[in-house]
């Protein structure tokens, strides 16, 4: 839809095919990378819980405008 803005969250040890799919099939992406396992943000302790956190905090602030 025109005006939308998509938004990823990045784990780039879940391997570079990823990336160029979101970049493929969405047009100008926004996307956050993290140096991680895909889900290790969920498990993997607040080193990687509390940066993608916020990015999740600044993608929804940006949508609210």
């Amino acid at each position: 839809m025109e005006g939308t803005k998509v938004h990823f969250i990045y784990a780039n040890k879940m391997g570079e095919k990823y990336l160029k799919r979101y970049k493929k099939y969405f047009r100008d992406p926004e996307i956050r990378e993290f140096d991680m396992q895909h889900e290790q943000w969920l498990f993997g302790g607040e080193q990687y819980t509390a940066p993608v956190l916020q990015a999740i905090d600044e993608f929804m602030e940006l949508a609210a405008k």
